[in-house]
């Protein structure tokens, strides 16, 4: 577990939001991180990680919330984490997960002091929903996939990256590295001198297209499918896959694509339309990712893998 903190760090702001005993020479962050059903049962039979907790004096115990969790024992899970900061043996509770919406609700719980999502200079959507609703101004808020799982530093300075997302009202960045390069350059920087140009979304894609043609999504989840398609992270996926992460996005594509491009060809009223403010043609989107996945499924049959 501690070698998984060597992993990422917190870039912070001088003032972190809401979290007054954060501060630069006493604070030890260890997100534990861990999607759990059963979320009672497993905190309380969690010692290890809570005598780490202890002995660093460690703030915060956070859900990993998932798409799958939304109906079960969110209550649950939270009163356990309530519990354990009752007892001492934590100082903050929290909730990570990618969907903006469980986010909103942990917002509005009291029980909640901390959030972490997940926001980027190419998936900045969900990050200016976060900065227009005032709730979010009262809980710390955490972000990750600053690199977007490492990719965006091949196009855009890491600089830029990191002042992208701190340009935002969050409390830290967390950042994953991948090289001692961007080791480097993240360390060396100093927030407080350094302001870097924010490149609007639509530079962002004009720098993307020299190598593909991007889908303009910047994943704020307005969309929503009637047949359940996470349009949002399908797009990601196809994003990812002209990005680098190839093989990963190909095979998480066609776990599902083909069914979500058969419930767009039948869909009639298309609502996700009406909600996308990129005025993305969503339907047709789809059906050309369903394309790509097709041929490239094809390519790997005939080489024999």
């Amino acid at each position: 577990m501690i070698q998984q903190l060597s992993q990422s760090m917190a870039m912070r702001k001088s003032n972190l939001v809401n979290l007054p005993h954060l501060s630069e020479e006493r604070t030890f962050l260890f997100l534990i991180r861990r999607a759990f059903l059963a979320a009672v049962k497993c905190i309380k039979q969690w010692k290890y990680p809570v005598k780490i907790l202890e002995q660093y004096q460690i703030c915060i115990l956070s859900i990993k919330w998932t798409q799958t969790m939304r109906k079960k024992c969110l209550a649950g899970a939270l009163d356990a984490l309530v519990e354990l900061k009752a007892e001492g043996k934590i100082r903050y509770t929290g909730i990570a997960t990618h969907y903006y919406d469980i986010l909103l609700r942990g917002a509005r719980d009291e029980r909640v002091d901390v959030l972490q999502g997940s926001g980027n200079l190419l998936e900045r959507g969900m990050l200016d929903r976060i900065r227009e609703e005032a709730l979010f101004q009262k809980k710390g808020f955490l972000v990750n996939k600053v690199y977007a799982a490492g990719l965006l530093p091949a196009k855009f300075p890491i600089h830029t990256l990191i002042g992208f997302v701190l340009s935002y009202p969050v409390s830290s960045a967390l950042i994953g590295f991948g090289t001692k390069e961007q080791i480097d350059a993240a360390m060396a920087w100093d927030t407080q001198i350094y302001k870097p140009e924010i490149p609007s979304l639509e530079q962002v894609l004009s720098v993307l297209e020299q190598e593909y043609s991007p889908i303009p999504c910047d994943r704020c989840q307005r969309c929503i499918c009637p047949f359940g398609t996470e349009i949002h992270t399908l797009f990601r996926q196809y994003q990812y896959f002209h990005l680098g992460k190839d093989y990963w996005a190909l095979k998480k594509l066609a776990l599902g694509i083909a069914k979500s491009a058969a419930h767009c060809r039948e869909c009639v009223q298309m609502p996700c339309m009406s909600a996308c403010r990129q005025k993305i043609r969503i339907a047709q989107k789809i059906q050309e990712v369903e394309r790509l996945v097709q041929e490239h499924l094809a390519a790997v049959r005939k080489k024999g893998y």
